[in-house]
């Protein structure tokens, strides 16, 4: 799988790119990051960057390409740790703007389906086959981690219950959060006349350099626990 780091166009943000990355003011800190590859690469980043962690936590999950989409697979377990942590969002308009808002609950997942997390343009979306199993699906919402839904890991993010994720013919994988001890800025664009803002984008990529070459997903996301 390619490396895959976000990284959200610095300066000023002209009109016809709003849909890629927004100035809103929604509470957005740049506090943690969502890490996927081997377990054994993340647990030498833990180790790497123990003073900048304030809590890490390893999940679970699996991946796949359908239809030339990438999908990001998680049980309803998991999602709820998600949800918990605030860093899966909401978008809260039909502009294609990202702006969005943490969720606050998981959609309920029926038993052998799935719940589908994307963009509205795939919420016809009833069915995938996955390595030839196939899984009923309910769209949920337009929601996805970070600032904004990168399609490079999670075009598509489905939930199911803990037997059929466990049936899903796909090696899982393991999926970090790193929450850090301070926040490096906020989670979205930056005006490069803003002191603050490029000492805080300056930091946070020399925190970031080397743990992109060392897993398959780096994403930068908000810890918003309510």
């Amino acid at each position: 799988m390619k490396k895959v780091m976000k990284v959200c166009v610095a300066g000023i943000v002209s009109i016809s790119m709003l849909g890629a990355c927004s100035f809103g003011k929604k509470e957005e800190p740049r506090n943690a990051a969502l890490l996927i590859g081997g377990e054994q690469s993340l647990k030498g980043i833990v180790n790497q960057h123990k003073s900048e962690i304030k809590t890490n936590t390893l999940y679970k999950v699996k991946q796949a390409e359908i239809d030339g989409k990438q999908v990001l697979m998680m049980d309803q377990k998991t999602a709820k740790k998600m949800v918990g942590l605030g860093v899966l969002r909401e978008s809260d308009n039909d502009d294609e703007v990202w702006s969005s808002d943490p969720i606050k609950s998981v959609p309920s997942v029926p038993k052998g389906k799935a719940v589908l997390l994307a963009s509205k343009k795939n919420k016809k979306i009833k069915e995938l086959t996955i390595n030839e199993k196939k899984i009923d699906v309910q769209y949920a919402s337009d929601t996805w981690f970070g600032h904004y839904r990168n399609p490079n890991y999670e075009e598509l993010i489905v939930i199911v219950d803990n037997a059929t994720f466990n049936q899903i013919p796909v090696n899982e994988t393991s999926m970090e959060i790193l929450h850090f001890n301070k926040s490096y800025g906020e989670d979205r664009p930056y005006n490069t006349d803003d002191v603050t803002a490029v000492q805080a984008e300056t930091e946070w990529k020399k925190l970031t350099k080397t743990m992109g070459s060392q897993v398959d997903v780096l994403d930068a996301v908000s810890i918003i626990k309510k």
